[in-house]
């Protein structure tokens, strides 16, 4: 799957921060959501983050069985002009630099998640569409005791109301795909 065509109502520019919010309004029940942040020379409409923890104890909460901790972040961008390579170039080096911040070093660490995700109101080349979908960055924390991190990235073309990303990271941006569904109000 090269790109996912999602229906509704064409989008201009003028739409793209109801856009925005109304993604937002999605992730904010179970995420923190920052927004106006700065990423390596963009600047981020909002950036998501979500962490959970599970442990399971035995007879009381003293004795920890085991503990994992599994978290989520989402740095969204906008871009007026057409998409290039160079700036998807340097988005995904910025994301590959903040990664290491986000990252816990520790045992019960299981896994983290990142998204890069890119919204444009113009249309998309396909050997860019086709360079987002190719692009899923794994790396094993310490041979995996430490876990594992993982890098999308998205392209959200609002004039053609399609989203392009890795199959293994659609399930990562339904609420971006479900509000390109919805249309904007």
């Amino acid at each position: 799957m090269v790109a996912n065509q999602v229906g509704g109502a064409k989008m201009t520019f003028q739409h793209v921060h109801s856009y925005i919010n109304q993604v937002c309004n999605l992730y904010v029940h179970h995420f923190d959501i920052y927004r106006n942040q700065k990423m390596e020379g963009f600047d981020l409409d909002f950036m998501a983050a979500h962490k959970r923890r599970d442990e399971k104890y035995m007879i009381s909460k003293n004795i920890k069985v085991w503990g994992v901790e599994n978290q989520q972040y989402i740095f969204t961008a906008t871009s007026k002009q057409s998409i290039s390579k160079e700036f998807i170039a340097q988005f995904k080096s910025s994301l590959n630099q903040v990664m290491p911040d986000f990252i816990p070093y520790k045992k019960e660490h299981m896994s983290t998640i990142f998204i890069g995700v890119v919204i444009t109101n113009q249309t998309v080349s396909k050997t860019i569409e086709k360079e987002a979908v190719k692009y899923r960055k794994l790396k094993f924390l310490n041979f995996g005791w430490y876990g594992w991190a993982e890098c999308y990235l998205a392209i959200v073309s609002l004039k053609e109301n399609k989203i392009a990303i890795h199959p293994k990271g659609q399930p990562f941006v339904k609420p971006f795909i479900q509000i390109l569904n919805e249309g904007v109000a």
